[in-house]
């Protein structure tokens, strides 16, 4: 079985975009998980 396919995003103000690491300024930013079916 093939595992669900998520894409960590950081969540701005002014929008989302997209975090290529998971190490990402998480003071300024809030992680969230968009899933993509």
């Amino acid at each position: 079985m093939e595992k669900p396919i998520y894409q960590k995003v950081c969540k701005h103000n002014t929008g989302y975009a997209e975090c290529l690491h998971i190490d990402c300024d998480a003071t300024k930013n809030s992680f969230v998980n968009i899933l993509y079916e």
